[in-house]
């Protein structure tokens, strides 16, 4: 050929794909996510082990603890380093990138029973009409506050675990409960409520008696009605009790 060797060079252009795989996960609300998203890779000889994944990356997702029930994507913020000679795609044969969904974390509504909380302000006294409640905290895991608007309510059981509005005198078991499509699930048993019984007198700037009285026709008679309002407020008959005194 002229005396020229003549060279040729054989140029790889395809490379081998290597297949990364990641487990979804799941945590509860409030819980912090995975110290680590667990992951594997596959599709390489194994007698290139060394050449082929040279670094697994770094995987995370946008949920915090604070995060609402719901699903988030898991995804590299750093992308695992392959060997030359490799391509990194996922297990629909896509070329992995930061933008690749690999994997998803749930986070799952908390169990009432598993947050704890505190109870305060609970002891009151009566006033006639008046729904009275105490201060209640729910803290989920990482000392995070839970707040009750779109969570959870308060619900209030008499001696017969009947729910029962907390307005008349007596001691009431306080629950909070989980509401509808929240980030908590279940009730929970916070503590007792106390309405004391109010002390009525006639002297009570509060207390105000209209009584209508019979006709004097010498027997012994009841007012033939009888009124006692706290303030506006008119006091059912169950709530008090009256007797007749002579006076003079």
């Amino acid at each position: 050929t002229n005396g020229k060797t003549a060279t040729e060079q054989l140029q790889i252009t395809n490379q081998m794909k290597i297949t990364a795989a990641v487990s979804n996960a799941a945590r509860f609300y409030t819980e912090s996510n995975p110290t680590e998203f667990e992951r594997t890779f596959y599709g390489y000889p194994e007698n290139d082990r060394a050449n082929a994944v040279l670094s697994q990356g770094v995987l995370s997702t946008a949920a915090t603890p604070e995060s609402s029930v719901g699903t988030y994507h898991i995804k590299f913020t750093t992308l695992p380093t392959v060997g030359s000679n490799y391509l990194l795609v996922t297990e629909d044969n896509q070329e992995v990138t930061t933008s690749t969904t690999m994997g998803t974390l749930t986070v799952m509504p908390l169990a009432l029973e598993n947050a704890s909380s505190t109870i305060s302000n609970n002891v009151f006294t009566y006033i006639a009409g008046v729904k009275q409640e105490p201060t209640v905290t729910i803290t989920g895991y990482n000392d995070i506050s839970i707040p009750k608007d779109n969570n959870w309510k308060l619900v209030y059981r008499n001696s017969a675990d009947e729910d029962v509005e907390p307005i008349n005198a007596g001691t009431y078991t306080v629950v909070a409960k989980a509401l509808d499509n929240s980030s908590v699930a279940g009730e929970k048993e916070v503590g007792m409520l106390t309405i004391n019984p109010k002390s009525v007198t006639t002297e009570s700037s509060e207390i105000t008696i209209e009584a209508v009285s019979p006709v004097y026709d010498g027997t012994a008679k009841a007012p033939t009605s009888l009124t006692v309002k706290d303030g506006t407020q008119t006091i059912a008959a169950t709530d008090y009790r009256s007797e007749e005194r002579r006076v003079g």
